[in-house]
């Protein structure tokens, strides 16, 4: 699975990412591929680095509707111009095929009230912890 997750962070390969929820929200495939494209060409440009990214134990798969999720939790470190941002969140890997394959939606800003977008009838459910600081400039 870990290479899966190396595969989502590159543009050229959003199709191990989850999209249906951008597009249930009319956010095209074209507007997500050119602001992912963006987004790592604003990273590429300010040297951005990660220095540490790691991946936690999943949680254990479960089912929602038709789909099969699970919570991978992670901790990462970028650094962007000599400051550091601490990340804790968690990717939520959704599966139409029981597990055989998953594409994956990153669960930084996943909340409570939010959840219910990525998994209908997930609301008051635990969630993996997130937390995100930055360093002062070094």
């Amino acid at each position: 699975m870990r290479s899966a997750f190396q595969v989502a962070y590159h543009s050229s390969e959003m199709s191990t990412v989850s999209t249906k929820i951008f597009e249930d929200h009319g956010i095209s495939r074209d507007q997500l591929d050119h602001t992912v494209a963006d987004l790592y060409q604003q990273l590429k440009s300010a040297h951005a680095r990660y220095t540490r990214f790691d991946l936690s134990a999943p949680w254990p798969p479960f089912v929602a509707g038709r789909l099969t999720y699970i919570f991978i939790p992670y901790n990462m470190v970028l650094e962007v111009r000599g400051q550091d941002t601490w990340s804790r969140a968690f990717f939520i890997g959704v599966s139409d095929d029981s597990g055989v394959s998953w594409k994956f939606v990153d669960g930084q800003k996943t909340t409570q009230d939010n959840i219910g977008s990525i998994i209908p009838g997930y609301e008051g459910a635990t969630l993996p912890p997130t937390s995100i600081e930055q360093s002062a400039a070094h």
